[in-house]
């Protein structure tokens, strides 16, 4: 087995993640696109937290526990759907990067919890009501991910 094997996809993992929880539970991973023709199904996003998890089922508990919460405190408003789905893209792409490219770089693809927690927060001050000052926030951080989305997909194709 070479360095990076122990951090690949494991099916492991997800099928205990799906035996864990609800299937109400991971329905509420479902995100609308930004496209009405096609929705971001729940089993990609189920897919892409086990990968960001690296066999870690604790995070994996984490990430998608976070993740629901952040998605139901916001009465599963589309800004915060997009941010959760630019969120997750980007610790995929982030976490692909360290395992081929830069291992060393592995200790700062864990807890992406705490982000999730960080925004449940932040809207909860707002007691779970649209204001302006979220939604410019998320629409400033969804800007944020995509850039570096690009930025770290470049640096692994190169």
């Amino acid at each position: 087995m070479s360095g990076n094997e122990e951090n690949e996809f494991s099916f492991q993992l997800r099928d205990r993640i799906l035996h864990h929880f609800s299937f109400e539970d991971l329905n509420k991973l479902q995100l609308q696109s930004d496209s009405s023709l096609v929705d971001h199904p729940k089993e990609i996003l189920i897919d892409i937290i086990t990968y960001c998890s690296m066999n870690d089922f604790n995070q994996a508990k984490l990430n998608i526990t976070k993740t629901i919460k952040l998605l139901t405190d916001a009465r599963r408003v589309f800004i915060v759907q997009k941010l959760v789905w630019y969120y997750w893209k980007r610790c995929f792409i982030k976490t692909k990067f360290a395992i081929e490219k830069d291992i060393l770089q592995l200790p700062s693809c864990k807890d992406y919890h705490s982000v999730l927690n960080e925004y449940a927060n932040f809207l909860n001050n707002f007691n779970g009501l649209f204001n302006w000052t979220w939604y410019l926030h998320f629409t400033q951080e969804i800007v944020n991910w995509k850039l570096e989305c690009t930025e770290i997909n470049n640096q692994l194709i190169q």
